[in-house]
């Protein structure tokens, strides 16, 4: 089969191309596994069948822009979720908190971590992106997961 496929207007008139799709043809067997695909294995990036680590999946917070509210965030993030695993990853432009399933940012300990007020809004202009879903209030942020693996 070719590798690029012209379809025609309704009409079937030569000359009006309408649109083309590309297909590739697929990919070589390898020997002995009768056209059958092993499940990727190795390196950081691959898929594979092993659960053991699905549980990384429900791990939910905010990255935000490094500076003082993203390290007044990781503190009062350490205090606001007590007995729960935080993972703090600083990528030197950024930093990412996660927590599993659910992540409580509250106002209040970030003006502690601060020495001055802090309004939840700052938190928004910080905020580079985020992991699971959110819910914020003058007083708190929430990010959480409805579902778990």
């Amino acid at each position: 089969m070719g590798l690029l496929k012209w379809l025609f207007s309704s009409g079937n008139e030569p000359g009006q191309q309408q649109a083309a799709v590309a297909t590739a043809p697929p990919p070589p067997a390898a020997a002995g596994t009768n056209g059958a695909t092993a499940p990727a294995t190795g390196g950081n990036n691959s898929m594979s069948n092993d659960l053991s680590h699905s549980h990384e999946n429900n791990r939910v917070g905010p990255i935000l822009r490094s500076g003082d509210v993203a390290n007044a965030a990781v503190e009062a993030i350490e205090i606001d979720n007590p007995g729960k695993d935080i993972k703090v990853e600083d990528k030197l432009a950024y930093i990412r908190i996660s927590v599993d399933n659910e992540c409580i940012l509250k106002r209040e300990t970030m003006e502690e971590m601060l020495g001055r007020p802090f309004e939840m809004r700052e938190l928004e202009i910080n905020l580079s992106s985020f992991a699971g879903h959110i819910e914020t209030n003058s007083d708190q942020a929430r990010f959480y997961f409805n579902k778990s693996v």
